[in-house]
């Protein structure tokens, strides 16, 4: 697949991105695997990563999943962060994502998950990678929609050491990739139920896109 994304609105944010990927999925009842690589290219950046993703039904409606996610810029100039990675909240500069509040940094729609490069659930630190990154998110059923979920990264800026942050909680999984709930317990920072504002840190996945929703009801279920 090959695409070009432009945004054109602002002369001061204008700008110009090259997206090349290739998908492969063995998708299955029981058990499913995909593949993807991506290259992203401008006057500034050249942004690599490949994404692996793995399913198993060991029992019905249990599961575990595995993803592996290494992204690797064989060039960054850019200053200002822009295309950085993303550990836990997409940095949609590709407008590619269903994001239901695009500008928020806080309150409800901040809180929005999407499932993307780092993937993380918890905001382990204010920090983008403009260099490397890799992560593994996993995840295996406990009883029914319950699942519990692991997230483990190792990161690293130009010029500096790399360092790993992981993250763990309970996933409410009533509709996966649809309508997903995910509620932390701990972190390389700590407990989460230590702070007071622990309803800020709850993440959902809620799907709107029309094209996604007829998907749903297309799918093969089992």
């Amino acid at each position: 697949m090959l695409t070009k994304k432009d945004d054109l609105n602002s002369s001061k944010d204008d700008y110009g991105i090259t997206n090349i990927s290739y998908i492969n999925s063995n998708p299955g009842a029981k058990k499913s695997f995909s593949y993807s690589y991506d290259i992203q290219l401008n006057n500034e950046i050249i942004k690599n990563s490949i994404t692996l993703n793995f399913r198993n039904f060991f029992n019905e409606f249990r599961q575990y999943n595995l993803r592996l996610f290494i992204g690797k810029f064989f060039k960054n100039s850019n200053v200002n962060g822009s295309y950085d990675f993303s550990v836990d909240n997409p940095n949609d500069y590709l407008f590619d994502n269903f994001l239901i509040g695009r500008s928020e940094n806080t309150g409800f729609y901040s809180q929005q998950y999407i499932r993307y490069e780092g993937a993380f659930k918890s905001k382990i630190n204010d920090f983008s990678p403009n260099d490397f990154i890799l992560s593994i998110n996993s995840g295996i059923t406990i009883w029914k929609w319950f699942e519990a979920y692991f997230d483990f990264g190792l990161f690293k800026n130009k010029k500096e050491p790399i360092f790993s942050g992981y993250d763990t909680g309970l996933r409410i999984n009533i509709i996966e990739n649809y309508l997903e709930v995910f509620f932390p317990v701990y972190s390389s920072n700590g407990s989460h139920f230590d702070d007071n504002s622990y309803s800020n840190k709850i993440r959902f996945v809620f799907t709107f896109d029309p094209e996604n929703l007829t998907n749903l009801f297309t799918r093969r279920w089992f």
